[in-house]
């Protein structure tokens, strides 16, 4: 129990030594209460999603009332204590453990000794079927990477392919090697599909939204996952093998062993390539500052001036920050990692997890406004939050230590809040940048 309080971070309802517990499962509170314990309850969330006869919901049940009761008085305080007997802990009141037994002239039991420490919480920490990010090397934690992940447990992949006009012969070698249960490309231009691998399917959809409406639409429209296909991984990828010369790419098993201990996986990294001239001292991270993120807005993108127009690209929205809140969005914090790049793996199982919020269609249905929108670019900065495992809340410290900058200027401008190292020639460093 000690250790799940501190897993869910619930240590502020828990510091005095008595605290209420409600037993039944059945209780009323107000919504400031709910409000007032909303990390809590989304951590105790993500645990009991693990399976349904858990050790967690013993634990849940225990916890409701110490998150959502107002403190103790003083004198309430006081008034118990100058009452309390003894505290129960003997094998017969094994569910009610820890319970005050007050003072009855008429009741005795040789069994009520005073408390010892409570029994250790027993988590299943596979990679794969933690509910936190719960990677111990902290520059694997910072760059998005897992060291030891659980490939062999990951069920079979499947590849979504968004196709506008570029032919996909660059495909076939890009995926050699791997096996994929379904191939399906989602053409949306209306243009032939070129070089598509074997056995591909190849649906058709409206030119709107780009990649991203391709991947909500396909996601909205996910059957419900079962017990065997709810860790098959899908990479979801765009027609073109344009990629940033800036940053390395993982590979598809990089990627593989990534999404079976984050959940998600990012198909560009934030590893410069070899011999990369300018970044020698810059170590950036995925993570990325909430309240810097937030402000990130862009004017105008044209990638191919040829086929991008730009008269209906800006949003009705000031910045991510009310885009997320007009969606109702739920994003981690104090840090949110980001995936640059429109490529990324992921599992059946993270995606399911969003449907309760309908936080597919509502994607589906921002997208829609037109091809080339300022929605598609939240939409990019936003993948990785939404299926993501969060993570888990003591290693946040560590991302607050290692940052020495939160960068929003210069080449940064379109990666704004992104956690930095501090370079030792920060200053030579923004002005190659011209900052």
């Amino acid at each position: 129990m000690r250790e799940w309080i501190t897993a869910i971070k619930a240590d502020k309802f828990f510091v005095q030594e008595l605290v209420p517990v409600c037993y039944g499962g059945a209780f009323a509170t107000t919504k400031g209460r709910i409000d007032k314990a909303k990390e809590v309850i989304g951590a105790m969330e993500l645990f009991l999603e693990r399976e349904n006869d858990i050790v967690e919901a013993y634990f849940a049940e225990r916890t409701w009332a110490a998150i959502l009761s107002k403190p103790l008085s003083v004198h309430g305080y006081n008034s118990i204590l100058s009452k309390k007997k003894r505290i129960l802990t003997s094998s017969e009141w094994e569910m009610r453990w820890g319970a005050t037994y007050f003072r009855n002239a008429h009741v005795h039991n040789e069994n009520l000794i005073r408390s010892k420490d409570l029994p250790v919480l027993e988590i299943d920490e596979s990679p794969l079927t933690f509910p936190f990010i719960n990677e111990r090397n902290i520059t694997a934690l910072w760059t998005g990477n897992v060291v030891h992940g659980d490939v062999e447990s990951l069920g079979k992949m499947h590849l979504v392919v968004s196709h506008c006009d570029k032919p996909l012969h660059w495909l076939n070698g890009y995926i050699e090697g791997h096996q994929f249960e379904t191939i399906t490309i989602f053409s949306k231009c209306g243009n032939e599909v070129e070089g598509a691998p074997d056995g591909a399917i190849v649906e058709t959809l409206d030119n709107v939204g780009r990649c991203d409406h391709t991947y909500a639409n396909w996601m909205s429209k996910m059957p419900k996952t079962t017990h065997e296909n709810r860790y098959d991984p899908i990479l979801f990828i765009k027609d073109n093998n344009y990629r940033s010369d800036t940053w390395a790419l993982w590979t598809i098993d990089d990627m593989r062993r990534i999404v079976s201990g984050n959940g998600f996986a990012c198909g560009e990294s934030v590893l410069p390539p070899p011999g990369e001239i300018g970044y020698e001292n810059v170590s950036i991270s995925i993570y990325h500052d909430y309240p810097k993120l937030r402000t990130f807005h862009n004017e105008g993108y044209s990638r191919e001036k040829d086929r991008d127009e730009t008269s209906e690209f800006k949003s009705k929205y000031k910045n991510l920050g009310e885009f997320w809140d007009d969606l109702e969005l739920i994003v981690q914090r104090p840090f949110l990692p980001v995936c640059y790049g429109g490529i990324f793996m992921t599992t059946r199982y993270q995606i399911e997890k969003q449907n309760r919020f309908n936080t597919w269609e509502k994607l589906v249905n921002a997208l829609a406004r037109g091809d080339n929108i300022e929605e598609g670019h939240f939409v990019e900065r936003t993948w990785s939050t939404l299926l993501s495992k969060p993570i888990n809340p003591e290693k946040n410290f560590y991302l607050a230590q290692r940052n020495g900058l939160k960068r929003c200027i210069g080449y940064f401008m379109g990666r704004c809040g992104i956690l930095t190292i501090k370079p030792w020639n920060v200053d030579a460093m923004l002005a190659k940048q011209g900052s």
